[in-house]
């Protein structure tokens, strides 16, 4: 079987490996927000698609919320934002 990051959480609780596969997703967004912020040529609303079909999965959802609290507040306001439109 393979990862479905549309599944409950609650019901099927997500294997370590599949948490790490996702924190490294969100490294990733995390790496391209600091692309934007230093001014490199990286298209905004790209990335801001890519947070809301990322972070729009409830697996990935589960781990954001989770783990959110460790980092900074402009990225957790870029993503929150990305995620509002």
């Amino acid at each position: 079987m393979g990862w479905r990051g549309d599944r409950n959480v609650v019901s099927e609780p997500l294997a370590p490996i599949e948490e790490e596969f996702i924190n490294l997703k969100i490294l990733h967004l995390k790496a391209a927000y600091e692309a934007l912020k230093d001014g490199m040529s990286v298209d905004k609303n790209g990335v801001a698609k890519d947070v809301r079909e990322i972070f729009g999965l409830p697996a990935v959802a589960a781990v954001w919320k989770e783990n959110k609290r460790y980092y900074e507040s402009k990225f957790i306001s870029f993503i929150d934002g990305c995620l509002a439109k």
